[in-house]
């Protein structure tokens, strides 16, 4: 499902058909989702939501009892990846300096 240039929000229930791949700005899911999600601002994950898949949102709710059995990137603005190394140090160089 990919709607892009459009603020979509879905939601799955129990008796929602499978979608291999959902492209939402908000996602909330309450029964399975077999499959990823992908570029949602938002994800929501409810006590019954379970996820097989992968998922990369800005940011994810988890419910207590929820599961998930895939790889999930949250929180980053760019998606690129670790910025760990990026760090300043306050101008000092090297240890002991």
């Amino acid at each position: 499902m990919n709607r892009p240039g459009s603020t979509l929000r879905r939601s799955l229930s129990p008796s929602s058909p499978p979608a291999p791949t959902l492209r939402a700005a908000q996602v909330t899911i309450a029964g399975e989702l077999e499959g990823s999600v992908a570029e949602a601002s938002r994800v929501e994950l409810l006590q019954t939501g379970v996820i097989i898949g992968d998922l990369k949102a800005g940011s994810l709710t988890v419910a207590a009892g929820a599961r998930m059995r895939g790889q999930a990137d949250f929180g980053w603005d760019d998606g690129k990846g670790s910025k760990a190394g990026k760090r300043s140090n306050g101008g000092e160089s090297g240890a002991g300096s």
